[in-house]
């Protein structure tokens, strides 16, 4: 299945409500918590405040769901970083070098 991208002039994003991406005015629903500007996840609130994790779907397994409906221990993929003796997940990586870079 493929997916739609922005119908935005120039735009490769993928689609996220209406036929554009969320730069060119897709609206996304916030978490109804006070004060919380997180996107809403399930039953209208974000993770931190209730909203669970889908389990992976093989029987018996409690991790959480990261691509396809299954965990990282039965075979979803999930990008690592570049760097060469690193093993962390791509976006764990960009988020641990953005720190530092802030901490400078």
């Amino acid at each position: 299945m493929k997916r739609k991208l922005c119908s935005s002039a120039g735009c490769t994003n993928i689609v996220n409500n209406g036929g554009v991406c969320k730069r060119h005015g897709a609206k996304v629903k916030l978490c109804s918590s006070a004060g919380c500007t997180n996107q809403s996840k399930k039953g209208g609130v974000c993770r931190r405040h209730g909203a669970k994790a889908e389990p992976c779907h093989i029987e018996g397994c409690t991790n959480q769901i990261q691509n396809r409906g299954v965990c990282i221990r039965h075979g979803a993929k999930v990008k690592l970083c570049s760097f060469q003796f690193s093993r962390m997940h791509k976006q764990c990586c960009e988020r641990r070098s953005m720190f530092q870079a802030w901490r400078k």
